[in-house]
């Protein structure tokens, strides 16, 4: 058997066992990995489902719609409405289709970052880097959660591998995919074009050479298909949303770029993804690696860079945003092990392949890792609480509550919408966005509480944290209702009967 097939069914049986891992534990409820941008997904497929399905029930069509229609739209809702579509074939919500779509599209997209590293690289560092992908503990977790990113990391590794392509062979087919893909992976999340506009810049005037670019047709096309169809969707369809998305999340938050605990929070969220590959990866890319890829890993570095520094808290503060540079590492490191691998012996194949093998094993050895902490907790527990909160949400009045997960399990589980009271950290943030400024404690809370009838308490942690909120309300208003890690005051108990 030529070793080349070989190699390519070492991969199958690879993107086979990476699927098979983020199948563990696949019903328990998403609330392991970053459950508010999960359970955002979940309302909003709901929502889809009970649209879509002929024979719904018409009150919860209406209610699901109410609940959704709190979010504001930040993305085009694909993944939520490809789990709307299991949950019709299915006939009924489960929130682990959402986990199984998501998974099986990372892993495909494996194949396609083995490939581009077959072409670039070798076929065996192919391997590595497909193991580094497919069984990074935090790569196996963040890439089957309910959220656009793990989808955008894919579409950008299929951008990535038919732009090299296309830089190759300079052919219109291939420049068309490799501007609708880009189009795609910017339309699933506009941050993608961070990392997509360094790639392509780079490999084009690697290619091309700045003269011959701008005189380059294809060129020009690529560039407006990957240009045109988000800005269409993000400033035209969503605009508003967008707008209020970069004033407060971008250009409010700068002056976070001046504080230590900026840089080492991008540091921590750096460590989900190991010393040693990780530095192994510097070499590669940085005194490795050749040609075209070595320009293309530069632009998606850069722009890596560039994506961190313009979104400074959630680059500091959120794993998930750094889901993309899992294969970013995985590329860069197949020139590490490629240099490794020919030191070995050029001339002894058989060598470099028991070489491979066990490279391949101990970049799979962090998988039992993976196993561990999917299993370490179990939230079922979860769905019965927040039915248990909804219950006791008044119906009455209108609710403000100091929620955990900015109220999205109640939402999901308890079909309840509350307004929301800030926890400590967004305390935090409205003051480092008013510029410091740090409103007397008696003013913000009749402002923020005008209208409501009732304060929700489910997060006691923050509550206890919260000390002049939780002195006003124990003085000021009788409790309501308070029952297993729920606490209710009634904020205008005249009208109490």
């Amino acid at each position: 058997m030529p070793r080349d097939k070989t190699v390519l069914y070492i991969a199958i049986i690879l993107v086979v066992l990476g699927f098979g891992l983020r199948l563990v534990d696949l019903t328990d409820p998403p609330v392991d990995f970053h459950p508010t941008r999960q359970f955002r997904g979940a309302v909003i497929a709901r929502s889809i489902y009970y649209d879509l399905d002929p024979v719904a029930d018409p009150e919860l069509a209406d209610r699901a719609a109410a609940l959704r229609s709190g979010f504001e739209e930040f993305e085009p809702p694909i993944l939520e409405t490809a789990a709307a579509l299991g949950y019709l074939a299915l006939g009924r919500e489960a929130l682990w289709i959402p986990r199984v779509i998501v998974s099986l599209v990372w892993c495909l997209g494996g194949l396609a970052l083995f490939a581009l590293v077959r072409e670039s690289v070798s076929g065996l560092a192919g391997l590595a880097a497909l193991s580094y992908y497919l069984f990074l503990p935090f790569g196996v977790i963040a890439s089957r959660s309910f959220q656009p990113d793990p989808l955008m990391t894919v579409a950008i590794i299929l951008t990535i591998w038919t732009a090299y392509r296309w830089a190759e062979r300079q052919t219109w087919g291939l420049a068309l995919a490799a501007g609708l893909l880009a189009a795609l992976a910017v339309l699933v999340k506009v941050v993608a074009a961070y990392f997509l506009a360094g790639v392509m810049i780079a490999g084009v005037l690697h290619t091309f050479g700045f003269r011959r670019a701008v005189r380059n047709l294809q060129v020009w096309v690529v560039a407006g298909m990957m240009t045109l169809i988000p800005v269409a969707y993000y400033l035209l369809v969503i605009g508003e949303s967008s707008s209020n998305y970069f004033q407060n999340w971008v250009v409010a938050l700068l002056p976070l770029l001046l504080t230590a605990d900026f840089y080492l929070g991008w540091v921590k969220r750096l460590a989900q993804f190991d010393l040693l590959p990780m530095l192994a990866a510097a070499a590669g890319f940085v005194l490795l690696a050749r040609g075209r890829g070595r320009w293309m890993l530069w632009g998606a570095w850069i722009g890596y860079a560039l994506y961190g520094f313009s979104l400074p808290l959630q680059t500091a503060t959120h794993s998930y945003y750094h889901l993309p540079i899992t294969p970013l590492v995985a590329w860069s490191l197949a020139y590490t092990v490629k240099w490794g691998l020919d030191r070995i012996g050029e001339q002894r194949p058989r060598w470099q392949l028991a070489a491979a093998a066990v490279l391949v094993i101990a970049l799979a050895l962090p998988a039992r890792q993976a196993v561990q902490t999917l299993l370490a907790e179990d939230h079922r527990a979860e769905q019965p609480y927040w039915e248990y909160v909804g219950e006791h949400v008044p119906r009455d009045g209108e609710t403000i509550g100091l929620v955990q997960h900015y109220g999205h399990l109640l939402l999901y589980y308890g079909w309840s919408d509350v307004a929301l009271w800030p926890v400590s950290a967004e305390l935090a943030l409205a003051e480092l966005r008013d510029g410091g400024f740090s409103p007397e404690f008696e003013t913000m809370f009749r402002k923020r509480t005008e209208g409501m009838d009732y304060f929700l308490v489910t997060n006691f942690g923050d509550f206890e944290r919260q000390t002049a909120l939780n002195q006003y309300l124990y003085d000021q208003f009788p409790v309501h209702f308070e029952g297993q890690k729920v606490l209710v005051f009634d904020l205008d108990p005249s009208d109490s009967n």
